[in-house]
Protein backbone atom coordinates (compact mmCIF):
# COMPACT_ATOMS: atom_id res chain seq x y z
CA UNK A 1 0.00 0.00 0.00
CA UNK A 2 2.85 2.07 0.87
CA UNK A 3 4.71 1.70 -2.30
CA UNK A 4 1.52 2.51 -4.68
CA UNK A 5 0.99 5.81 -2.57
CA UNK A 6 4.25 6.53 -2.95
CA UNK A 7 4.11 5.97 -6.70
CA UNK A 8 0.75 8.13 -6.89
CA UNK A 9 2.34 10.87 -5.23
CA UNK A 10 5.10 11.06 -7.59
CA UNK A 11 2.60 10.78 -10.77
CA UNK A 12 0.91 13.91 -9.24
CA UNK A 13 4.25 15.64 -8.24
CA UNK A 14 5.30 14.88 -11.83
CA UNK A 15 1.89 16.14 -13.48
CA UNK A 16 2.10 19.92 -10.98
CA UNK A 17 5.34 19.91 -12.60
CA UNK A 18 3.93 19.54 -15.94
CA UNK A 19 1.52 22.55 -15.85
CA UNK A 20 3.64 23.92 -14.64
CA UNK A 21 6.45 23.29 -17.13
CA UNK A 22 4.12 24.27 -19.86
CA UNK A 23 2.97 27.80 -18.22
CA UNK A 24 6.77 28.11 -17.67
CA UNK A 25 7.32 27.98 -21.78
CA UNK A 26 4.31 29.07 -23.19
CA UNK A 27 3.98 32.17 -20.83
CA UNK A 28 3.50 35.11 -23.14
CA UNK A 29 6.90 36.76 -21.71
CA UNK A 30 8.83 33.84 -20.82
CA UNK A 31 10.46 33.82 -24.40
CA UNK A 32 11.49 37.48 -23.74
CA UNK A 33 13.48 36.74 -21.05
CA UNK A 34 17.29 37.03 -21.26
CA UNK A 35 17.12 34.73 -18.60
CA UNK A 36 15.04 32.10 -20.57
CA UNK A 37 18.57 29.40 -19.91
CA UNK A 38 17.78 29.94 -16.11
CA UNK A 39 13.72 29.48 -16.06
CA UNK A 40 14.67 26.25 -18.47
CA UNK A 41 17.20 24.78 -15.96
CA UNK A 42 14.60 25.49 -12.83
CA UNK A 43 12.18 23.18 -14.21
CA UNK A 44 14.53 20.60 -15.47
CA UNK A 45 16.37 21.06 -12.02
CA UNK A 46 12.53 20.21 -10.01
CA UNK A 47 12.35 17.32 -12.40
CA UNK A 48 15.58 16.11 -11.17
CA UNK A 49 14.73 16.38 -7.51
CA UNK A 50 11.07 14.96 -8.19
CA UNK A 51 13.21 11.79 -9.41
CA UNK A 52 16.29 11.63 -7.18
CA UNK A 53 14.00 11.54 -3.98
CA UNK A 54 11.60 9.15 -6.19
CA UNK A 55 15.00 6.68 -5.62
CA UNK A 56 15.20 8.00 -2.03
CA UNK A 57 19.00 8.80 -2.91
CA UNK A 58 21.06 9.55 -0.07
CA UNK A 59 23.02 12.28 -2.56
CA UNK A 60 19.61 14.19 -3.69
CA UNK A 61 21.22 17.12 -1.84
CA UNK A 62 23.10 18.18 -4.42
CA UNK A 63 20.04 19.32 -7.25
CA UNK A 64 17.85 20.36 -3.92
CA UNK A 65 21.39 22.98 -3.73
CA UNK A 66 21.91 23.63 -7.45
CA UNK A 67 18.04 24.24 -7.19
CA UNK A 68 18.36 27.41 -4.63
CA UNK A 69 19.91 30.02 -6.32
CA UNK A 70 17.71 28.82 -8.85
CA UNK A 71 14.65 30.05 -7.16
CA UNK A 72 16.50 32.72 -4.86
CA UNK A 73 16.85 33.94 -8.97
CA UNK A 74 13.54 34.19 -9.53
CA UNK A 75 12.27 35.78 -6.61
CA UNK A 76 15.22 38.34 -6.50
CA UNK A 77 14.88 39.34 -9.95
CA UNK A 78 11.32 38.57 -10.22
CA UNK A 79 11.44 36.12 -13.29
CA UNK A 80 8.00 35.12 -14.35
CA UNK A 81 7.55 31.83 -12.35
CA UNK A 82 4.53 30.91 -14.51
CA UNK A 83 2.18 30.11 -11.30
CA UNK A 84 0.05 32.95 -12.12
CA UNK A 85 -1.03 31.63 -15.23
CA UNK A 86 -1.81 27.91 -13.87
CA UNK A 87 -4.07 29.49 -11.72
CA UNK A 88 -6.09 31.82 -14.22
CA UNK A 89 -6.58 28.92 -16.43
CA UNK A 90 -8.04 27.03 -13.07
CA UNK A 91 -10.40 29.86 -13.23
CA UNK A 92 -11.07 29.54 -17.16
CA UNK A 93 -11.85 25.86 -17.39
CA UNK A 94 -13.32 25.35 -14.02
CA UNK A 95 -15.58 28.20 -15.04
CA UNK A 96 -15.10 29.26 -11.23
CA UNK A 97 -16.00 33.36 -10.57
CA UNK A 98 -12.54 35.19 -9.91
CA UNK A 99 -11.84 35.50 -6.21
CA UNK A 100 -8.35 36.94 -4.42
CA UNK A 101 -8.43 34.50 -1.54
CA UNK A 102 -8.86 31.29 -3.64
CA UNK A 103 -6.27 32.91 -5.91
CA UNK A 104 -3.76 33.09 -3.30
CA UNK A 105 -4.46 29.86 -1.71
CA UNK A 106 -4.54 28.10 -5.52
CA UNK A 107 -0.52 30.16 -6.13
CA UNK A 108 0.48 29.52 -2.41
CA UNK A 109 -0.09 25.87 -2.24
CA UNK A 110 1.45 25.89 -5.61
CA UNK A 111 4.45 27.83 -4.51
CA UNK A 112 4.86 25.69 -1.72
CA UNK A 113 4.61 22.19 -3.25
CA UNK A 114 7.02 23.45 -6.35
CA UNK A 115 9.58 25.25 -3.96
CA UNK A 116 9.25 23.96 0.00
CA UNK A 117 8.25 20.74 -0.49
CA UNK A 118 11.19 18.88 -1.69
CA UNK A 119 12.99 19.96 0.88
CA UNK A 120 10.83 19.55 3.63
CA UNK A 121 10.56 15.85 2.19
CA UNK A 122 14.14 15.66 1.68
CA UNK A 123 14.30 16.32 5.68
CA UNK A 124 11.43 13.99 6.55
CA UNK A 125 13.72 11.52 4.81
CA UNK A 126 16.86 12.44 6.17
CA UNK A 127 15.45 12.05 9.35
CA UNK A 128 13.71 9.29 9.15
CA UNK A 129 16.69 7.47 8.37
CA UNK A 130 15.24 6.15 5.10
CA UNK A 131 17.38 7.71 2.50
CA UNK A 132 19.72 4.77 0.98
CA UNK A 133 23.06 5.44 -1.67
CA UNK A 134 21.76 4.17 -5.12
CA UNK A 135 23.36 3.32 -7.66
CA UNK A 136 22.63 7.03 -9.26
CA UNK A 137 26.57 8.68 -10.66
CA UNK A 138 27.42 12.08 -10.04
CA UNK A 139 26.33 12.81 -13.46
CA UNK A 140 22.77 12.04 -13.51
CA UNK A 141 22.19 13.73 -9.78
CA UNK A 142 22.79 17.23 -12.03
CA UNK A 143 20.80 16.30 -14.63
CA UNK A 144 21.46 12.50 -16.03
CA UNK A 145 18.67 10.94 -14.42
CA UNK A 146 16.17 12.40 -16.76
CA UNK A 147 17.56 9.91 -19.13
CA UNK A 148 18.58 7.14 -16.50
CA UNK A 149 15.94 4.39 -16.12
CA UNK A 150 12.60 3.46 -18.00
CA UNK A 151 10.02 5.59 -16.11
CA UNK A 152 12.39 8.56 -15.87
CA UNK A 153 12.52 8.27 -19.73
CA UNK A 154 9.19 7.83 -21.04
CA UNK A 155 8.00 10.81 -18.64
CA UNK A 156 10.93 13.14 -19.96
CA UNK A 157 10.07 11.98 -23.45
CA UNK A 158 6.61 12.89 -22.82
CA UNK A 159 6.80 16.29 -21.19
CA UNK A 160 9.29 16.71 -24.20
CA UNK A 161 5.67 15.46 -26.78
CA UNK A 162 3.66 18.06 -24.55
CA UNK A 163 5.90 20.68 -24.81
CA UNK A 164 6.53 20.55 -28.63
CA UNK A 165 2.56 20.18 -28.58
CA UNK A 166 1.63 23.10 -26.98
CA UNK A 167 3.86 25.32 -28.39
CA UNK A 168 2.79 24.28 -32.04
CA UNK A 169 -0.68 24.84 -30.71
CA UNK A 170 0.36 28.32 -29.92
CA UNK A 171 1.98 29.23 -33.36
CA UNK A 172 -2.14 28.89 -34.90
CA UNK A 173 -0.13 27.08 -38.21
CA UNK A 174 -3.12 24.82 -39.62
CA UNK A 175 -0.89 22.05 -41.25
CA UNK A 176 1.64 22.32 -38.46
CA UNK A 177 -0.96 21.35 -35.68
CA UNK A 178 -2.60 18.40 -38.40
CA UNK A 179 1.23 16.72 -38.34
CA UNK A 180 1.79 17.02 -34.85
CA UNK A 181 -1.63 15.87 -34.26
CA UNK A 182 -1.21 12.70 -36.58
CA UNK A 183 2.03 11.97 -35.68
CA UNK A 184 2.70 13.07 -31.48
CA UNK A 185 -0.53 10.67 -30.75
CA UNK A 186 1.21 7.69 -31.93
CA UNK A 187 4.45 8.56 -30.76
CA UNK A 188 2.61 8.67 -27.47
CA UNK A 189 1.01 5.38 -27.26
CA UNK A 190 4.23 3.87 -28.29
CA UNK A 191 5.89 5.47 -25.39
CA UNK A 192 3.32 4.32 -23.23
CA UNK A 193 3.40 0.83 -24.55
CA UNK A 194 7.16 0.22 -24.32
Amino acid sequence: MEVVMKSKLLFFDLAICALWMLSMFGGRGSWAYTAFPFIVLEVLYRLVISFSLAHKEKRSWIPLLIFVPLIGMSVVVGLYNGVGEIIYRIFDLTKLEYNVALKYALGGFLMLWLFVLPYVYYLFLLFRKQLVRTELTWKELVGGILWHGRMEKSCSAMMLIMLVAFLTGLSMSARLCQIMCLTLAPLTYWLLCR
